[in-house]
């Protein structure tokens, strides 16, 4: 009997990732379902491969970008999507490649070297990155875009198996973000590659969650992954409404020996898209105040029988609001013996003839005509008089 709880301690210890500790008294069965329920409670990473390039890069693509002309190279199970990596990846979904198998990041931690062989041939853009080595089962996925603002950003982590033990060598899987050529897999300042060698225990620790035993942290994350990133974020300039290519790519190096992934955030490849800019209301000038102008008649007419002229005198409402009230058109000093036949009267200030002009409120922009009659003994030519002669409206009254 004791050896069997030797055995049953042992094999709890290595479901916890922590010593187990037996009280007195408490039944193996309850310590068993404690034990399973601790494990249950833990996040779970659930991924989905074989699927199509084209399924992959609408997971991945946000706001700001459109998508076309998409390429794959690798094999069916070494891409997919994930959801449940919250606890574990740092974002809850998005797509994997790997130099593996996908599925095998799905936790826990329960081999230092995972490995699959795809069989497939690396990638020349990522041989040039590890020259002189060479790179086997590579995972591709590339396609242009056209971004509709001018800063391309999207998160992602890598992971590897590599970690600890390779960290630091000569032995490193790589992978690269290549936007029209040029990595952008870059640690914030924008100059260093993010790898095995720069980002781990003793290079840049900050940005290094160590997944590995004989140091594990406390508890293991839930990944098969010996050591990961934290969330870092791409980013890179580009040109609104130009056409870009992005070359997402992982491969093993020299080797087809223990796998590496990349886990890109869903929908998190996008560019911020400038605002539209709102319309320019220009407020329209204010209203030009009543102003009513008088002009004298350009023809006249004349009557044998009387001897007089008569003519239509023009007022102009120049302004934009309504002329209220009562208003006359105002004759001063006519000379020549001319006179105004039809007067209605004497301006009681100037004592010079007036005419009535009708009505006691004149739209803005009206015109009205008034009959104008004149005496005209001498035969002056009216026209010609009236050209240097002014004629005045005047507000007599509301």
């Amino acid at each position: 009997m004791s050896m069997f709880f030797a055995w049953l301690m042992r094999v709890l210890e290595r479901s916890c990732h922590r010593p187990v500790r037996w009280r007195v008294g408490v039944p193996l069965l309850i310590a068993g379902l404690c034990v399973a329920f601790e494990g249950s409670a833990q996040a779970q990473l659930v991924v989905t491969d074989s699927l199509t390039p084209q399924a992959l890069v609408t997971n991945l693509l946000g706001g700001g970008v459109t998508a076309s002309n998409i390429a794959y190279k690798g094999t069916p199970t070494s891409s997919g999507t994930f959801t449940g990596g919250n606890g574990i990846i740092g974002f809850d979904s998005g797509i994997i490649l790997s130099s593996g198998k996908a599925k095998d990041v799905v936790g826990p931690n329960n081999s230092g070297g995972q490995t699959t062989a795809l069989s497939v041939p690396g990638d020349t853009d990522l041989d040039a990155i590890v020259t002189p080595n060479k790179t086997n089962d590579a995972t591709v996925l590339e396609f242009d875009f056209v971004p509709q603002g001018n800063t391309l950003t999207f998160q992602y982590v890598f992971g590897s198996e590599e970690y600890n033990e390779f960290a630091n060598t000569s032995f490193n899987d790589v992978f690269a973000f290549l936007l029209d050529g040029k990595n952008i897999a870059l640690l914030p300042g924008g100059t260093t590659a993010v790898s095995i060698n720069t980002v781990n225990q003793t290079k840049n620790p900050t940005f290094y969650k160590n997944n590995s035993t004989p140091n594990p942290p406390s508890p293991l994350i839930n990944t098969q992954l010996d050591g990961l990133t934290v969330v870092l974020t791409a980013t890179a300039p580009v040109t609104a409404g130009s056409t870009h290519h992005i070359k997402l790519a992982i491969a093993d190096t020299s080797d087809s020996a223990l796998d590496s992934d990349v886990f890109i955030k869903a929908t998190s490849f996008s560019t911020v898209v400038p605002p539209t800019p709102a319309p320019v209301v220009i407020p329209p000038p204010p209203p030009k105040p009543a102003k009513l102008v008088a002009f004298a008649p350009l023809r006249y007419k004349y009557n044998a029988k009387t001897g007089q002229y008569s003519g239509a005198i023009t007022i102009v409402n120049q302004g934009d609001v309504a002329a209220t009230g009562t208003n006359v058109i105002s004759f001063p000093a006519l000379q020549f013996g001319i006179n105004l036949a039809n007067a209605a009267g004497l301006l009681t200030t100037t004592n010079a003839p007036i005419l009535p002009i009708p009505g006691t409120s004149i739209p803005g922009h009206a015109v009205i005509r008034v009959t104008g009659i004149f005496d005209n003994p001498q035969k002056v030519h009216l026209s010609t008089f009236f050209e240097h002669y002014t004629i005045k409206v005047v507000t007599t009254g509301p």
